[in-house]
């Protein structure tokens, strides 16, 4: 990296996914070109940090050290580093369509939560102040590096400053008054991260396992502060309330329009949407960024999605998981962009989950190919899957793809299909979302997967909402030599 070794003044944070590489380079262009961080005199003055989900990797910094040359973002900022989380995979999930029991004990959202508290452990230490911006956030004024300096020296006794909700969608009162996480932190602050390590990080863990299971760091203050109003509430809980008090601030230098309703038709164009919040220098909005930011990407930094952790070891060296965990959310950006991830791992589960969820159609398409045995399992992931009969046709084609229709008989693997589907809607209660559709294909047994099954599509618009989740197990043993590579792309034209 060009400096490897933070300020300890200011940094601009920038939380993102190992798979973000084209989103790194597109918001660089979009910042060098349409709305510079500093004015002229100003740059050297604050460190750029992107903070990965991933292991460590040599790779990755060396893309982002390319990405920032070519940009000129090296000489806007003192710094540009790569930090890494170090996520396990089991917790790096990320689940919007919060239905059914989560796949583990941390909640839907225990990937950006550890994140979260990650960051606070880290990168957090090593400076005094620090802005974490999210890829979808869009600067709005050239100098916003500048202004956020001059609103953290502005400014006294903040712990967290930024943005409540200001867009159109209907949400829990928790929800609209919480201060999105796309904030300016005062990391300096030692009873703000006595806080973070003593009451928000416990806590919060306390809440998921209470039953909220799609709380989100972010929202945790605003939920805490609703929940203990009363005249009971345990002295403790009225003592570290007490420290909160005043520490958690709103400013006009971000604003908030990350809701799911939220979109251009509602506020009109970009130059509307300025004028409408004339103060803010950051607009958070996925819809915003996708189209206002324009998608670029270069096979020179498409490096980060070949990859896994460790992927600067040879392969003799790295540490092969178990098994893996991923979740493909395919989105409005997914459909106007296209998203590619390839996996490769022994054993594991691939969630395909919401597969439309605007006007925008297409497909699909799972490339698979694999050297070793191996079974899929494929399960219901969301009760808003309207009938065993849209992915029932989805398994009929792929059992058509392996070859097992003839193995079993196309009568006979028709009739595990119904089966499968009537035990699930016949389930109730909370695991009904996440209910086995039990079609295991075991006439799999010396057949090599890579060579029966090349592609599977998925017409879009007949799942209007929820997904699909793949299971892919070692057939015979767990700790088989092969390796399981499964590619998601993401196609779609407006209607």
């Amino acid at each position: 990296m060009m400096v490897a070794e933070p300020s300890n003044g200011y940094a601009v944070i920038v939380p993102v996914l190992e798979t973000d590489v084209d989103s790194i380079y597109s918001t660089q262009n979009y910042w060098s070109e349409a709305c510079p961080p500093c004015s002229s005199g100003n740059e050297g003055k604050v460190d750029l940090v992107y903070f990965f989900n991933c292991a460590p990797s040599a790779r990755l910094e060396d893309v982002v050290t390319k990405i920032s040359m070519r940009t000129g973002m090296d000489k806007v900022f003192r710094a540009v580093r790569c930090e890494f989380a170090d996520l396990d995979p089991e917790i790096d999930l990320y689940i919007r369509e919060k239905a059914g029991i989560p796949p583990t004990g941390q909640g839907f959202l225990s990937g950006p939560n550890e994140m979260f508290f990650r960051l606070m452990e880290t990168v957090g230490k090593e400076y005094e102040a620090g802005f974490q911006m999210e890829i979808d956030c869009v600067p709005v004024k050239a100098g916003w590096c500048d202004r956020f300096v001059e609103v953290v020296e502005e400014s006294h006794d903040f712990w967290m400053m930024g943005s409540r909700y200001h867009g159109w969608s209907w949400l829990p009162i928790p929800i609209q008054n919480h201060i999105n996480g796309n904030s300016i932190y005062r990391f300096s602050d030692p009873a703000f991260q006595s806080f973070v390590e003593e009451v928000w990080k416990p806590r919060a863990e306390e809440m998921v396992h209470w039953g909220y299971a799609d709380l989100a760091y972010d929202c945790f203050p605003a939920y805490y502060e609703n929940l203990n109003r009363g005249p009971l509430t345990r002295p403790d809980i009225r003592s570290e309330m007490a420290r909160m008090f005043g520490r958690f601030c709103e400013t006009p230098f971000i604003v908030n329009l990350g809701g799911a309703e939220d979109e251009e038709k509602l506020y009109g164009d970009f130059e509307t949407l300025k004028k409408e919040f004339r103060d803010a220098w950051i607009i958070h909005g996925s819809w915003l960024a996708a189209n206002v930011i324009p998608r670029l990407s270069d096979p020179e930094f498409e490096l980060a999605e070949k990859q896994g952790p460790d992927t600067d070891k040879p392969e003799s060296d790295r540490q092969r998981p178990d098994h893996f965990v991923k979740f493909v959310w395919v989105s409005e950006e997914s459909w106007m962009f296209g998203n590619r991830f390839s996996l490769c791992r022994n054993n594991g589960k691939i969630f395909v989950g919401a597969l439309i969820d605007t006007e925008r159609v297409g497909s699909i398409k799972l490339t698979v190919k694999a050297d070793h045995d191996a079974e899929v399992l494929a399960r219901k992931w969301s009760e808003t899957v309207p009938s065993g009969f849209l992915i029932g046709g989805l398994l009929v084609k792929l059992g058509k793809k392996l070859g097992l229709a003839r193995g079993l008989g196309l009568e006979r693997f028709l009739q595990m299909i119904r089966e499968s589907f009537s035990h699930v809607e016949r389930a109730t209660g909370l695991g009904a979302a996440l209910q086995q559709i039990r079609i295991w294909f075991h006439q799999m047994k010396g057949r090599k997967l890579g060579r029966s099954l090349n592609q599977l599509e998925i017409d879009s618009r007949r799942i209007p909402r929820g997904g699909v989740c793949f299971e892919i197990r070692g057939m015979e043993k767990v700790d088989v030599k092969g390796e399981f590579v499964l590619t998601v792309e993401a196609a779609a034209s407006k209607e």
